[in-house]
């Protein structure tokens, strides 16, 4: 198992990754990509809300993210916990300058809405490239085979 600060990474008995995401309460997501970024929920927040795409420009400025015209079909995602994690958004990086990312998803707008509403400390996202990321204070990189 991974820990980090309201952060925990392990395999289940089906071998797919799971993150267990504290929050307002614990959060269940699973994957079988190859590689994952844990970015900062804040930092992410923020870094969203400079997307070039008009619908993420949109669902990152909800002010409220619980007004998400979804939420409530997140919510019911989310119930079922660690017995059917939700499946982690795919996420496409562009670099805004030598450290800092403009995040754009490339599904779970809502799903990332609703985690950002629900008080996480981090968001953990499948990735399909990563030569020009190297860690910062504000995101890592794990791959799967990392994961126990």
């Amino acid at each position: 198992m991974i820990k980090y600060d309201r952060l925990r990474i392990y395999r289940d008995d089906l071998n797919r990754a799971i993150f267990e995401i504290d929050g307002s309460k614990t959060y269940y997501m699973s994957s079988s990509y190859n590689k994952f970024i844990i970015i900062n929920a804040d930092y992410f927040d923020k870094q969203w809300k400079k997307s070039e795409f008009d619908i993420q420009k949109v669902l990152a400025n909800i002010e409220d993210k619980h007004n998400d015209i979804k939420y409530k079909r997140a919510e019911i995602g989310f119930q079922s916990g660690r017995d059917n994690p939700v499946p982690i958004v795919n996420v496409q990086i562009m670099m805004e300058d030598e450290i800092n990312i403009i995040p754009t998803l490339e599904n779970g707008l809502t799903r990332t809405n609703y985690l950002l509403a629900n008080n996480v400390k981090y968001l953990v996202f499948g990735i399909d490239s990563n030569e020009f990321l190297n860690d910062t204070e504000f995101y890592f990189l794990i791959k799967n085979s990392d994961i126990k």
